[in-house]
């Protein structure tokens, strides 16, 4: 073991010693991954294995005694680099480089019910359509004339603008302006039955506050992370994103979007001022469908 660690710290190629010396692999078996070496199972040298794969003295899964172990699988990739005359510089590099490889081919389990079902995750959404405008006096003007049209984000505030999918109806529109200062703007999908096709409005004094809410109530989702660079959202059983938060000019162009929908489920707008300390935002806003 310390020739190999040696000859890996140095660079250079390891030698295996001859079969029936101690860690009982001869040239060939190393090369070909297809031999025995004699083990304490056999009443022979230490540090035995079964080579069941070519180019992998030790198999898929390591030596003996070190079977799946993170030593095992660094081990045996190392006595394969070595033995067909691969320069190892790093061994801290090498093994990390290992961990990651794994780490990126291993797959989640399926998220298990109470009752010991899988749960069904939400296929994947189609993106908005955006695009801004710069009619802002003429936007601001006409929706000020609506009294559920224009609200004041507080700071610190994250509201959520929640619109049904509606039976009539084949896309989901906004638009959305503020006066003076921008704001966070994202949309996220609830695949769950419509009961009601009335637009509700939910106010949170932060973004885990209303985590914490949604949470309690339906194990729900709400965007966290930095609004500036993009929320990371937490798929939970039903949610989707469609469009993660970051913060838009809405104080210099009018923004709007669409997206067609995607069946039946619940729009969730926000609108998230978490990251004000100091200025609350007049927000003026249309939300309506077409077919």
């Amino acid at each position: 073991m310390s020739d190999v660690l040696a000859a890996a710290a140095v660079g250079s190629r390891f030698e295996p010693p001859a079969a029936g010396a101690l860690g009982g692999f001869s040239g060939a078996e190393l090369s070909s991954g297809t031999g025995r070496a004699a083990g304490p199972e056999d009443g022979g040298g230490r540090g035995g294995g079964v080579g069941t794969q070519r180019g992998l003295p030790c198999g898929v899964g390591g030596w003996r005694g070190t079977r799946g172990s993170s030593f095992g699988r660094c081990l045996c990739a190392l006595l394969s680099a070595c033995s067909q005359g691969q320069k190892v510089t790093s061994l801290p590099a090498f093994c990390l480089s290992l961990e990651n490889e794994a780490a990126a081919q291993r797959t989640e389990p399926a998220e298990q019910r109470g009752d010991g079902s899988e749960r069904t995750q939400p296929p994947p959404l189609a993106p908005p359509t955006t695009w801004t405008t710069g009619k802002m006096k003429e936007f601001k003007a006409k929706m000020g004339k609506e009294k559920s049209a224009r609200m004041v984000v507080k700071r610190g505030e994250v509201v959520t603008v929640r619109v049904p999918t509606h039976p009539d109806g084949k896309r989901v529109c906004w638009e959305f302006a503020t006066d003076d200062y921008d704001i966070g703007f994202g949309v996220y999908f609830d695949w769950t039955t419509v009961t009601s096709t009335a637009i509700t409005v939910q106010v949170s004094e932060s973004s885990d506050e209303e985590d914490e809410e949604e949470e309690e109530e339906i194990e729900g989702l709400a965007p966290v992370g930095d609004v500036e660079r993009g929320s990371k959202s937490y798929l939970r059983n039903r949610y989707g994103e469609i469009m993660p938060v970051y913060r838009r000019d809405s104080h210099r162009e009018v923004q709007a979007g669409s997206h067609d929908y995607p069946g039946e489920g619940v729009y969730l707008l926000k609108f998230d001022n978490s990251y004000s300390l100091l200025r609350n935002k007049t927000l003026f806003f249309h939300v309506f469908y077409t077919s």
